[in-house]
C-alpha cells in the first residue's frame, strides 16, 4: 500500500467505530466487526484477511496474559468543578 491507500484505510476504520470505539454498543459484537471488515475490504478492493492486523512477532501469542489488564477502566474524577 502506498501512503495514499494507508490514509484512505485508516480513514475506513475511524469510519466504522464499531472497529475502535469501545462505547460503541456493538463493539464486543463478532458480526459487526466482520461486516465492518468486509466493508473495507470491499471499498479498498483488497481481500479481508489482507484488511486485518496479523502480528507476526514470535511472542504475540505468548503474551496473552496481559488482556486483561491492558483496557482501559473508567475513571472516576477526584477534581472539583469551581
Amino acid at each position: 500500500m502506498d501512503r495514499e491507500d494507508v490514509l484512505s484505510f485508516i480513514q475506513l476504520v475511524e469510519q466504522h467505530d464499531v472497529l475502535w470505539n469501545r462505547n460503541s454498543s456493538l463493539y464486543k459484537d463478532i458480526n459487526a466487526h466482520s461486516d465492518a471488515w468486509e466493508d473495507i475490504s470491499k471499498t479498498m478492493n483488497i481481500p479481508t484477511s489482507a484488511a486485518i492486523y496479523k502480528p507476526t512477532w514470535f511472542a504475540y501469542e505468548a503474551m496473552d496474559f496481559m488482556k486483561a489488564v491492558r483496557e482501559c477502566k473508567s475513571t472516576l474524577s477526584t477534581l472539583t468543578q469551581s
